[in-house]
Parts: structure tokens; sequence; C-alpha cells
């Protein structure tokens, strides 16, 4: 049986293979672990925006995206981005704008690449929770399950 490891440490210096972490559809990385990305790997961000982009220009809305997991070559690693949210709260604002289906649907996706490629993962504590509003005790039970399933190495890091 697999174990989530808990460490506390910086996700973006994570030595694991792939960093995963919860977007929204709106092609916003405004806050949280997803402007740090955006920031340290501007060209996991522009991928992202493309995606949003292209998208909306063939005429979907935002939703279309949710439950897709974009997986993004940083040159070291992998960024994955877990589109888990179709929009994003406001400053202060905390409602839950996770939606469990989704992100549950894009994490499979990105245990079953990570699996088929021998690769180790590392995600943020509370992912889809803090800036999302989703309860990270639903969150961390479909981790464990897709972690179990495909047995897949994953370290949750917090600060």
């Amino acid at each position: 049986m697999m174990t989530l490891v808990y460490v506390k440490g910086d996700l973006l210096a994570a030595s694991e293979d792939m960093i995963g972490h919860q977007v929204n559809c709106q092609g916003v990385m405004g806050s949280g672990i997803a402007y740090q990305i955006a920031n340290k790997y501007p060209k996991v961000h522009d991928e992202y925006c493309k995606k949003v982009i292209a998208n909306t220009k063939a005429g979907n809305m935002g939703t279309v995206l949710l439950g897709e997991c974009q997986i993004c070559d940083s040159g070291n690693k992998k960024i994955v981005n877990l589109f888990g949210q179709d929009h994003f709260n406001a400053p202060g604002i905390n409602t839950r704008k996770t939606n469990y289906d989704a992100l549950s649907t894009a994490l499979y996706h990105m245990y079953y690449y990570a699996h088929n490629n021998g690769l180790s993962v590392a995600l943020p504590f509370k992912l889809g929770s803090d800036r999302g509003g989703g309860d990270w005790e639903i969150i961390r039970a479909i981790i464990d399950e897709y972690m179990e399933i495909f047995q897949v190495p994953t370290t949750i890091y917090a600060l």
C-alpha cells in the first residue's frame, strides 16, 4: 500500500518529476501556486493561455476544459495544469469553485501518464482547497485512490 508523503517545503523546488496544480478555465493564473508557476515557468503560462484561447475561439465556454490535464515540459520537469475549476474567487472570497468530478478526472489523467512513464508526483497541500474552496479531505481521498491504483509515488508540499 502506498502512502502520501508530506513534507514542509517549496513545491516549486520539489525533486519529483511532475508538479501538479489546479487551474481555472478562464486563462488567469493570478494567485497561489498558479501565480508562482506562471512567474517561474512563463512557457507553462503561455501554453495554458493558448489552450484557453483556442477553446474560446472554438466557440466553447470555459467549462469544456473542466477535467483536462495539460502536461507542460518545463525542461527539467513536467508541470501539470489540472483544470478543476471553471471560475476563480475574487480576493477575500473563498466559495467553492473546485469541481470535484473535474479535478478527479484531471488527476486520473495525470496519474495515468505518471504511471506509464515511471514518474513521481508533487502536489500542493490543500490542492483545490485554499483558493478553490474545496474540501481537502474529499480531494485527498481522490489523490489517495489514484496514487494506489497507479502506484505512483506522491509527495504533498506545505509551507
